[in-house]
């Protein structure tokens, strides 16, 4: 059975089944999204109230489904192209309730870290589809950030895919980085994670920092849980282990090294 993502708590099992459907829709791959879609993502916002969210590759296929917000939902590990320095090949597609479909800052933000091709939120009304706007990066600027080009409001039954998929591969040239910066992402990005407990004096978490630098690991971020001694079973508390699968999608890591030595347990409730 193919999962749905996110928090589902309080949702009727009908309705999770209706949100797994879509796995099974076909997007030709000239098309950006298809009507079929978006009205069943529509329909289960429209009764429970939250956002759905549909992430698709190239070549249509549906890669995940999700519901809740854009920033705390956790995913698979979700890129189509190896190389780390274009567009990672996926677009998002999820509803706003009350029709609003303007792009969020969080939208915003998650098209940058994961470079997606496209990240597109369709507004609904009472359970019914009303505008689309379409984000796609546009260009890099002289900060290192990255610009962002928004379309729309499209009317949700007329969606100009010629034009996207146009903007879409335009900006996969755009937003390369200029050869002499491309070699830093040759260096693996990691995250660190550790406990700060009241036997520590001394920050472990920035001599394992030095110690990743040496070895040729580039640390992207750190994350720190203050409590007197590790989960027996997930290292980090349920929640920060939570946090920290969100940072690892963020940030683009490839690993994530542990300020202590794990159990085999506890090794396999986190790889879970």
């Amino acid at each position: 059975m193919n999962q749905i993502h996110g928090n589902l708590t309080g949702i009727r099992k009908t309705l999770i089944e209706k949100l797994e459907s879509i796995y099974d829709m076909q997007t030709g791959r000239a098309q950006f999204c298809t009507p079929e879609m978006l009205e069943a993502m529509a329909a289960f916002t429209g009764t429970t109230g939250r956002e759905a969210m549909v992430y698709l590759d190239r070549g249509g296929q549906v890669l995940a489904v999700a519901v809740g917000d854009q920033d705390r939902v956790s995913l698979p590990n979700l890129r189509s192209r190896r190389s780390q320095e274009r567009l990672s090949g996926i677009r998002c597609i999820h509803t706003h309730p009350g029709g609003d479909s303007r792009l969020s800052d969080v939208d915003i933000q998650s098209l940058k870290k994961l470079k997606m091709d496209a990240m597109a939120a369709v507004g609904v009304r009472q359970g019914a589809l009303t505008t689309m706007h379409v984000g796609i990066l546009d260009s890099r600027l002289p900060s290192g950030d990255i610009s962002v080009m928004i379309g729309g409001p499209y009317k949700a039954t007329h969606i100009p895919d010629a034009g996207l998929w146009a903007e879409i591969e335009a900006a996969d040239l755009r937003i390369r980085p200029p050869e002499s910066q491309q070699t830093k992402r040759e260096r693996e990005r990691v995250v660190l994670a550790g406990i700060d407990g009241p036997e520590k004096d001394y920050d472990s978490l920035e001599e394992l920092a030095d110690l990743a630098d040496t070895a040729g690991l580039d640390v992207v971020y750190t994350l720190r849980q203050v409590r007197d001694k590790p989960d027996s079973a997930t290292y980090l508390g349920f929640g920060k282990m939570r946090e920290l699968a969100l940072d690892v999608q963020a940030w683009d890591a490839d690993a994530v090294i542990f300020d202590d030595e794990l159990s085999p347990a506890q090794i396999r409730n986190l790889e879970q």
